[in-house]
């Protein structure tokens, strides 16, 4: 489903991950950072394949159990770095 030569412009490599997702049928995360790099796909591809995207999975989020389990692992994080000599 990719083009076998041209050239891209102004791809990044951020872009990857929604170019791949698309081209395997998965709908895109609304919150994915990137774009579909349409310029790489074949134009028979892209014109029986909508691009879907999905709204973002609250549920993927990092949970803390606690403020105190956060103040502890701030702690230590700043122990760490001033052992290393950068605080």
């Amino acid at each position: 489903n990719l083009k076998k030569a041209g050239s891209i412009q102004n791809a990044r490599i951020i872009d990857l991950t929604p170019t791949m997702l698309y081209l395997l049928g998965v709908p895109i995360p609304e919150d994915l950072d990137g774009k579909v790099l349409k310029d790489i796909i074949g134009d028979n591809y892209l014109t029986q394949n909508s691009i879907k995207h999905k709204k973002a999975d609250k549920n993927t989020e990092i949970k803390r159990e606690s403020d105190s389990e956060f103040k502890t692992d701030t702690k230590k994080i700043e122990e760490r770095l001033a052992n290393l000599g950068y605080i």
